[in-house]
Parts: structure tokens; C-alpha cells; sequence
């Protein structure tokens, strides 16, 4: 056309230019509609949730870890012991030699007089009804520990290998014995947002445990938990990984102990506490003889024994392993019964707290409040309180985070009244929106900044629905369903629980229904 730009070269120009650009059109639309219409899946929804992650910027591909240690920088294997090492760090508690002694001691007095060998749960055999219950609770997708063994692998399993399968746990099951094979984690550390990629604290350390260990898990959960339940060993504040029980149930109760106290003309001061690394740091001497003041001896007392201790770790960092480092304290990332036991661990801490106050717990997630007429005579509540939960987690060897600790005054008066409550020394942080079990609560309760945070939290995944959806083309109207309930719906209803089941015959038999907050890989 340069050479020729007559009129008739231009026009034929653009002819050619338009019907390029409607042919690049459609063809981007039957690719996008062919690509759309093999979402169509009833099982394998990875594609989906893969495309969903790609049009929200979620899944960018990141270039090799590399660490800046001592002025260094470091990558591949390096930088995984470097991970390595600092786990291994975290899991060094130190605890005072006159409390080992006396922990020692009371767990000694206290497996003389045990006596429990004959309670079913801690003393008979495991069934093959267990085995089948909790292979059903098996997620596909999964990734193996170690050993490299699937869960799919498990569920596939035909009758003979069940039954040998059912022989290997009750043999550890009956010896009291963890393989250490399944007790070696490996570890992939998952860089947190908005954090500086040089540091390993950057980093969220996701723990792979082997899934036939995890498997026997679950059966000896089931035990444990219906023995707690049963003899209503747990607290009723506790609402973590406990059948039939969420976080709504806990926001419920505190803003309606906010609302009443409203109603009255009082004023409601709570402080919010964060434990560090509380799954982490569980001292497991200390959980064990918990564990038996709760009444678990036997089998199963001494299994768990050998489950929590000689525990080692791998991290898997670019496709480099580390170097083998022991995990000290805390309970396996990724287990299991590991939420149970930490509840168990935590469950005396209500009883340190005064009279007056009162606490929910999720986890290790704890609120304590009191509703008095006058701030200074709440204050002078919530510090006795605030003492005796920093005096229980120093005995129990707990830390508390307290820049992350905070207090808010709720209240009707628009005066905006100054609190002092100190915590080891340093003052608490007084917040105005403190974020409560996934909710942004405000001082007068209005919800206005836990809504507008939904708000714009969902616009962005909502724009997820507009580049699926299509009049002739695009997803179809399930597709679309899948994407809003497991992309949008759970940014307003974090707390969903399953139907309620009813249990028969033996109920540690049959499945349980409580969610794990740390997961399976978490």
C-alpha cells in the first residue's frame, strides 16, 4: 500500500484489517468458550480453580527463593537448611529445670494410680468399622509425606490390604509405637503477602505428613475426642475443632454479652490475646500430663507418647531437600489430632481468669471482657486478668505476642475514654476495630467497618463471575455457582458448619465432623 496508496488499496486495506480483527474476535471467543465449557467437571475442579487463580493475579509464577543470610544471599539447598534451621529453632522451648522436675513428678504420682486399661477407647483393638470411617474422610488431591504415598493410593485400597493395613496400625496401636518413617515432616515454606522475600519469617511453613500416619490419626482422634466429649472434660468456652461448634457461635455470644450490657448503660472492655506460635511451642511433657489429668492412660496414653516424640523435619524448597533437623517441641503441623491436643493443652487456661470476667476461646484465639458501669473498675478486672494469663503462659511456656495483643473499650458515649492496661511491662494497644474471629468489630458495634471490608474484599473476586459469565458463551450457570461458593460466599460466611450426625454402637467408630483449623497439609 506504501507503494501504491491509490484509493482502492486503502479501502482494501481496511477491509482486510477489519475482517482480521472480527476473525481474531471470534476465535478468541471459541477459545475462551471451549476453554470455559471443560470446567464442566463433577470432580476434578483443579482447572477451574486454576483459570479463577490466573484471572485474579493469584498464581503468579515466582522465580527461585533466594534468602539474604549474614550479607549473603542464598538459594536451593541453602536456603532450605537455612529454613531448616530456623524451625528447628522455633521448636527449642526453654523451660526451667524446677519445673521439669515437678511436671516429672505429678505425671509419675499420677500413672501409679492410673487405672484405666479397661476403658474401651484407651484399651480395645482397632476395627476395621475405624478403618473404613476414617478412610472416607480421605481428601483426593493430597500431597504425600515422605514415603510418597497418596491418599488416593489408600482409598483405592481392595479388602486384603485393609486387613493388613488395620494388622500395621494395631501393632503400633498395641506397642505404643509411632514408624518413624510417618514422624518426618516435609516442609514447604509459602511466602506470606506484603512480606520481604529475603527473610525466612517471611515465610508460612506448610507441613506434608505422611498419609498413612495420618490415617491412623484419625482413628485414635475419634477416640480421644469422643472420651472428652463424653465426660465433658473441655471447657464449654472452647469452640475449636469441637463437633458442632463454630466461631459464629463465640461472635454471637460475645457481641450479644456487648449488646446487653448496651441495654443496661454499661460499657463492655475486652482485650484480645495472641499467643506466638502457640501450635508450635506446646511443651510436650506438659501436654502429657494434661492428657493424663484428663483421664487418657492405657494404650492410648502411651501411644500418643510415641507419636509426639523423635519427631524430624525436611524442607522441600525448589525441588532441594534440607538437611534432617529434630522438632523439639510443639505439635506436627499437619496432624491430624493435633488441634485435639491442643485443646487440651489450653483447656485449663479459663480457670486462671477472676471472677467477673468472662472469655470465649477458638483455638488459640482468646477474648476476655467484662461489662461494668464505670471504665476504671473494668480495668482494674481485665489487669488481673491480663496477669494471670501471662502467669499460665509462663508456667505452661507459652509466649504472648504483644504488639499483636490489644484492648478496645466498647461503648454508646461518643467521648473516646484512654485505657492503661500493660501486659509484662508494655502497654496494650488500644484498638477501635479490632478484628474478632474474622469479624471487624467497631467500639459501638455498628458492624459499618466489618461490612464495607466484605465489600471490597468481594468486588474483586466478583470480577471473577464477569470474565466467566456470557450470554451465548462462557461458563455455564454451575460453573458460576462452584466459583461464587468457594471463591465469594466465604468472605461474608467464614463459619459454615456440616449437618449434625448422629452416632451409634461405639461413637469413636464413626466420623467426625469437627473442622482442623491447621489441616491435613497445612
Amino acid at each position: 500500500m506504501e507503494k501504491d496508496p491509490s484509493r482502492e488499496q486503502v479501502d482494501r486495506h481496511n477491509l482486510l484489517k477489519t475482517t482480521f480483527e472480527q476473525k481474531k474476535t471470534e476465535l478468541a471467543r471459541e477459545s475462551w468458550h471451549d476453554k470455559t465449557a471443560s470446567l464442566n467437571l463433577e470432580k476434578d475442579t483443579g482447572k477451574l480453580w486454576q483459570l479463577t487463580n490466573m484471572l485474579n493475579g493469584d498464581n503468579q509464577q515466582r522465580a527461585k527463593t533466594t534468602l539474604l543470610t549474614d550479607g549473603v544471599c542464598v538459594a536451593g539447598k541453602a536456603a532450605a537448611d537455612v529454613f531448616a534451621k530456623a524451625y528447628e529453632t522455633v521448636s527449642r522451648v526453654g523451660i526451667p529445670q524446677d519445673r521439669v522436675r515437678e511436671v516429672r513428678q505429678e505425671t509419675r504420682a499420677l500413672r501409679e494410680q492410673c487405672t484405666d486399661e479397661t476403658i474401651p477407647c484407651m484399651s480395645d483393638g482397632l476395627t476395621m468399622q475405624e478403618l473404613e470411617a476414617a478412610s472416607k474422610r480421605l481428601k483426593k488431591k493430597k500431597a504425600p509425606g515422605a514415603d510418597g504415598i497418596t491418599n488416593e493410593m489408600l482409598i483405592h485400597l481392595g479388602y486384603k490390604a485393609k486387613r493388613t493395613l488395620l494388622m500395621v496400625f494395631n501393632l503400633s496401636w498395641h506397642s505404643g509405637k509411632f514408624p518413624s518413617r510417618w514422624k518426618e515432616a516435609h516442609i514447604r515454606p509459602i511466602l506470606k503477602k506484603g512480606k520481604d522475600k529475603g527473610k525466612p519469617e517471611s515465610y508460612r511453613p506448610v507441613s506434608l505428613l505422611s498419609c498413612i500416619g495420618k490415617l491412623l490419626e484419625r482413628i485414635v482422634n475419634k477416640r480421644l475426642l469422643w472420651h472428652l466429649e463424653s465426660n465433658s472434660i473441655l471447657t464449654d468456652t472452647q469452640s475449636g475443632y469441637r463437633q458442632h461448634h463454630s466461631t459464629e457461635d463465640q461472635l454471637a455470644y460475645f457481641t450479644q454479652n456487648i449488646e446487653d450490657a448496651f441495654q443496661e448503660k454499661k460499657k463492655v472492655l475486652a482485650v484480645f490475646f495472641d499467643l506466638s506460635k502457640a501450635f508450635d511451642t506446646v511443651w510436650k511433657e506438659g501436654l502429657l500430663l494434661k492428657l493424663m489429668r484428663a483421664g487418657v492412660g492405657g494404650k492410648m496414653y502411651r501411644w500418643l507418647s510415641g507419636y509426639l516424640f523423635q519427631r524430624t523435619a525436611r524442607v522441600k524448597l525448589d525441588g532441594k531437600l534440607s538437611r534432617q533437623v529434630k522438632i523439639r517441641e510443639g505439635v506436627p503441623q499437619g496432624g491430624v489430632i493435633s488441634p485435639t491436643l491442643f485443646i487440651v493443652y489450653i483447656n485449663d487456661l479459663v480457670t486462671a481468669l477472676p471472677r467477673g470476667v468472662q472469655n470465649t476461646l477458638h483455638a488459640d484465639d482468646l477474648a476476655v471482657w467484662c461489662s461494668e458501669s464505670s471504665t476504671a473498675t473494668a480495668t482494674y478486672r481485665l489487669q488481673e486478668a491480663i496477669q494471670n494469663v501471662s502467669d499460665w503462659a509462663s508456667k505452661w511456656a507459652l509466649g504472648i505476642n504483644r504488639s499483636k495483643t490489644v484492648a478496645t473499650l466498647f461503648s454508646l458515649s461518643k467521648s473516646k475514654e484512654k485505657v492503661t492496661l500493660d501486659l509484662g511491662g508494655q502497654p496494650v494497644h488500644q484498638e477501635e476495630t479490632p478484628t474478632f474471629l474474622g469479624a471487624t468489630l467497631d467500639s459501638r458495634l455498628t458492624w459499618k467497618p466489618h461490612i464495607e471490608g466484605i465489600e471490597r474484599r468481594s468486588y474483586r473476586k466478583l470480577s471473577l463471575m464477569k470474565k466467566l459469565a456470557g450470554t451465548s458463551w462462557g461458563a455455564n450457570g454451575k460453573i458460576l455457582r462452584q466459583v461464587y461458593t468457594g471463591a465469594i460466599r466465604p468472605i461474608a460466611d467464614k463459619a459454615r458448619q456440616g449437618p449434625e450426625r448422629r452416632t451409634q454402637d461405639h461413637p469413636w467408630c464413626h466420623e467426625d465432623h469437627s473442622s482442623q483449623r491447621n489441616g491435613e497439609n497445612r
